[in-house]
């Protein structure tokens, strides 16, 4: 890749809907934060991290302090669209990569298969197939009841 990344990890929610702060949440010894913040970190290709935080500034702070690339802190918006557009705004890199800092487990191989792609097309999503999760069942016809 010839193009330098930015990844710009939205933590600046407030996890009202889990009813616990997801960020904190610990991984067999590592918070959620701290292996998004990784997983990224690690990633070759990315050469900067911004992190867009809300009332948890100082926390955040705290998850990357170990990071080995440049971090930067900015802050959040009323909306995730605007804490998004706010990390966009202060990244740095020819090419900005976006993701949710509640969802840890992404790989390497989707970051760099993402970068990619949007390297070639000018934007990207990664993304899953979508899976059946109804079931659907047929009663019984009234002759199969007697």
């Amino acid at each position: 890749m010839e193009k330098t990344v930015s990844a710009v990890l939205v933590a600046a929610g407030s996890s009202t809907r889990m009813g616990f702060d997801k960020l904190s949440f610990d991984l067999g010894g590592e918070t959620v934060l701290h292996r998004s913040i990784r997983a990224f970190a690690q990633c070759p290709q990315v050469t900067e991290l911004v992190l867009v935080a809300g009332k948890n500034r100082d926390f955040v702070a705290q998850q990357a302090a170990d990071c080995p690339k440049p971090v930067q802190i900015v802050a959040g918006g009323a909306t995730r669209a605007e804490s998004a557009k706010n990390g966009v705004l202060a990244a740095h890199g020819e090419l900005v990569a976006v993701h949710d800092a509640a969802r840890p487990f992404v790989s390497e191989q989707v970051i760099t298969d993402a970068l990619a792609e949007a390297e070639a097309m000018g934007a990207a999503a990664p993304a899953v197939a979508v899976k059946d999760t109804c079931l659907f069942y047929t009663s019984p016809s009234p002759r199969d009841r007697s």
